[in-house]
């Protein structure tokens, strides 16, 4: 039953852990409540399987649960109330239970309780900021406006033709040195990045970025397309590259992991081929998403350089190819990453 891991998630604290095996560690809210000392240690760890089952163990107190779905017993009930959540939730939670256990499931399993929609604000691109396909048909050149010209070409054809990149002659932030990547929700401009064409000189941030929106996900209007699979990757040059969405790092937000829940995709993690910063894997493995490992060359290291040496058909269609929802044959094939 996903309402009751929906509503965990919105309450577990914002500093905590996902390991390799998917448990979620923080600092217990129960220890208090039981006689302890308040828990400063992550001693909380908490299991949100894939069949939207739930178990919970506090290696400081002893307390502990699970939900198999039949009934919220009612250790669980005091320990979300530990947890802050409020009792019309809980009476919410056991209610869809209770209509869920006496009439099967139903077509409409996601009707659960939503966080609230982040707020997204339109935003103004930097100073002087210029389409850079604008420019071109102006004929206008610069020494840093065709090196930006040369970078979005070396990030591979269909990434350059497919997205409007901008440009500024503007010192600030280096702008005169950077392409300018767009934050699209719908047909409204919500922030921006702006990526150093190239390596930046020692102490230069490689992207400048503006305030981004709580659970933004970079191309996130390709959600909105009729699809049963939606890539989601680290970069934003990955998401152009395969049509997918990008978090922006390597960990999702609450927010990020919200949005994908609410549209009807199957998400597929295409993490980029390092050893470091594998928190996307870890967030999959506890959501019982997809990972995908695609049998690419040992020099590509993401779906930009995928969709640059063989193509964006074949990319995606590798990728896709690739997904695995086994935790055995992830914890695998993740140790292959080097670097």
């Amino acid at each position: 039953m996903r309402l009751l891991q929906d509503v965990i998630l919105q309450h577990v604290p914002h500093k905590h852990k996902v390991t390799n095996q998917g448990w979620i560690w923080f600092n217990a809210p129960c220890c208090a409540h039981r006689g302890h000392k308040a828990d400063t240690r992550m001693r909380g760890n908490l299991k949100l399987a894939g069949d939207h089952t739930a178990g919970y163990h506090c290696f400081n107190c002893g307390c502990k649960w699970r939900f198999t779905g039949d009934h919220v017993s009612d250790q669980l009930q005091e320990w979300l109330t530990w947890l802050g959540v409020d009792s019309e939730q809980i009476s919410q939670i056991k209610l869809d239970l209770l209509k869920h256990n006496m009439s099967g499931p139903t077509p409409d399993e996601t009707s659960h309780i939503r966080l609230p929609r982040a707020r997204i604000t339109p935003v103004n691109l930097p100073e002087q900021a210029v389409s850079m396909h604008m420019l071109r048909e102006a004929g206008f050149h610069s020494n840093q406006f065709d090196q930006a010209c040369a970078y979005v070409t070396h990030r591979g054809r269909y990434v350059s033709e497919h997205f409007d990149f901008y440009w500024s002659d503007h010192e600030r932030h280096d702008l005169q040195h950077r392409v300018i990547l767009p934050f699209w929700d719908g047909d409204h401009i919500v922030g921006w990045s702006a990526r150093w064409c190239g390596t930046p000189p020692t102490g230069k941030p490689k992207y400048w970025n503006s305030q981004i929106p709580t659970g933004y996900l970079f191309n996130q209007n390709v959600l909105h397309k009729q699809r049963k699979f939606q890539l989601v990757c680290e970069g934003p040059f990955d998401a152009l590259a395969c049509d997918g969405v990008a978090v922006m790092g390597s960990h999702m937000s609450e927010y990020q992991i919200h949005t994908l829940m609410q549209h009807d995709v199957q998400p597929i993690i295409l993490p980029d081929r390092t050893a470091r910063n594998q928190d996307l894997i870890d967030q999959a493995l506890t959501f019982g998403w997809a990972v995908s490992f695609p049998d690419w060359e040992a020099d590509v290291k993401d779906a930009a350089d995928a969709c640059k040496k063989y193509g964006v058909i074949y990319t995606i269609t590798s990728a896709l190819a690739a997904r695995s929802t086994n935790p055995i044959e992830i914890g695998i094939k993740r140790k292959m990453f080097r670097g």
